[in-house]
């Protein structure tokens, strides 16, 4: 595939976001905006739909518009209301109108919490969102109670539909093992020469999910693998100088990494002068393009290999034609990981309250359950037994810095997604995430 080269005048929203994530301010400006906001909707009806009637059906979106993850939210936000958009202009739901209202949680587990028993007292238990893996452990049982049901779009934790299973639970993103041994996957075939590794990775339970799932399927795969080193910093750690010296004279080919946003950007910063990363390859995952091209304006992007789930090129299908091309018309922009996953845990809940005949959350939760339908990435599944997405492929790039402050997508790789997802085990440890 030809590589696709970033303008820097195409940075200019990314980077207003990104300032956003990494503030520390705590700064309330997307609260106002956003709080108890809907979704647009179509006055009239599209493709010769006749216009939604009715009460509208009303989801919830759980997502942070204020704090270090700021920019997560303000993203999710942009997808989830595109797909309300072109769903109403289509009929709606039903023949009736979809709505979105949002609550900002900071991407704090008990504002979570709160927010969720918030949008139960307001008859709204159809919620999505849900950027932390804390978030999404603490919500499940108390959403399980109230019989409410929650489609995460962000976390990653494997326990979610494995040993902390929940009937309320649904996932229309990727988990830990299927993003990570997808990137896992793409080194054994572009990398193969890289066998001796670190890692510098988040502190939490995200961070060491990753890296046991890279060192378990790298193990299994590779003849002569090793992870020499790991080192583990906490979540928004002012300073990464002790970390990248605890592994930065280890004689690896390889450094893993599963920080992201605020923390990715000071992390690779703060490498240059201890040389990290040269004459070895960088992996990571999840890294989006609001991280991406500010790194590359500042000169701190280095060659990296990136699971990032969905890169729009990528993917050539009627359903993500549609997308990218209506993203562009609202947004100006190509989409991103964030934005697509808020717009097919959307169309998600559209088809399943389709399938259903009801709104009702008992009757959603059940057409959830094997729910098949398109999306940007292709076909898709919500698995009965755990309730996990599987995606027909998921996107690994390589992105290579240019003159100017750009980048380039040297290469892209698509990885099957029945290839790196484990049969369902609801209640059980996912086989990845045991340390051999």
């Amino acid at each position: 595939m030809s590589g696709k080269r970033i303008r820097l005048g195409s940075l200019v929203l990314v980077l207003g976001l990104v300032a956003a994530a990494c503030g520390s301010s705590g700064d309330d400006t997307g609260t106002a905006s956003t709080e108890g906001a809907t979704g647009g909707t179509s006055a009239t009806g599209g493709d010769g739909a006749a216009a939604p009637e009715g009460d509208p059906i009303v989801l919830g979106g759980v997502l942070p518009f204020s704090g270090p993850q700021a920019s997560t939210g303000e993203l999710g936000q942009q997808g989830a209301d595109l797909a309300v958009k072109l769903i109403n202009a289509k009929g709606g739901v039903l023949g009736r109108p979809l709505e979105i209202e949002y609550k900002d949680t900071q991407a704090i587990a008990d504002e979570d919490v709160a927010k969720v028993r918030e949008f139960h007292e307001e008859g709204v238990d159809l919620t999505f969102g849900y950027t932390t893996s804390s978030g999404c452990l603490a919500v499940a049982p108390i959403a399980d109670q109230l019989e409410m049901v929650m489609l995460s779009a962000y976390c990653q934790t494997n326990k979610a539909t494995g040993e902390n299973f929940s009937e309320a639970f649904f996932r229309a993103t990727t988990n830990a093992e299927i993003i990570t041994r997808s990137l896992a996957k793409a080194m054994q075939e572009r990398e193969p020469q890289a066998t001796q590794w670190v890692s510098i990775s988040p502190d939490y339970e995200y961070g060491h999910n990753t890296v046991t799932v890279f060192k378990n399927e790298m193990g299994a795969e590779v003849d002569g693998f090793a992870m020499l080193a790991e080192t583990w910093p906490p979540f928004q750690s002012p300073t990464y100088n002790d970390y990248i010296t605890q592994v930065s004279n280890e004689p690896a080919q390889g450094v893993f990494s599963s920080l992201y946003a605020g923390d990715m950007l000071n992390m690779l910063k703060q490498q240059k002068p201890f040389g990290l990363l040269e004459g070895k390859v960088f992996a990571t995952i999840g890294m989006d393009l609001d991280v991406i091209g500010p790194m590359a304006a500042s000169g701190d992007l280095p060659p990296t290999w990136d699971a990032i789930v969905y890169y729009a090129p990528a993917f050539s299908n009627p359903a993500n034609d549609e997308f990218v091309a209506a993203f562009n018309e609202e947004y100006g922009i190509d989409p991103t990981f964030y934005p697509a996953t808020n717009y097919i845990a959307v169309l998600a809940y559209a088809a399943a309250i389709e399938k259903a005949g009801s709104a009702e959350p008992a009757a959603v939760r059940e057409a959830l359950k094997g729910l098949t339908f398109d999306t940007p990435l292709g076909s898709t599944t919500i698995r009965a037994e755990d309730h996990q997405a599987v995606f027909e492929s998921i996107a690994v790039i390589k992105l290579e810095p240019t003159d100017g402050g750009g980048y380039e997508v040297a290469d892209t790789v698509l990885v099957t997604g029945d290839d790196v997802t484990s049969p369902p085990n609801p209640g059980e440890q996912n086989p990845f995430d045991v340390e051999s």
